[in-house]
């Protein structure tokens, strides 16, 4: 539960954390990757080695294929 003043939020509001998106190096997946790296979360790619190659992901963006 978010409670607003919880010191874990970020300035944006979201609870600070970890986030692992399967097939973020897609058209949704890129843009959740997007969104969720701008609120402060700390984001994890799991997707295919070919669409890894295709469309790469940010460099503080962990990624496994």
């Amino acid at each position: 539960m978010i409670v607003p003043g919880d010191p874990s939020l970020s300035a944006s509001g979201v609870k600070a954390g970890r986030l692992a998106i399967l097939g973020g190096c897609g058209g949704i997946g890129r843009e959740l990757v997007r969104v969720a790296c701008e609120r402060g979360l700390q984001v994890a790619v799991l997707d295919l080695p070919v669409s890894i190659e295709k469309h790469p992901v940010r460099a503080d963006v962990a990624v496994y294929g």
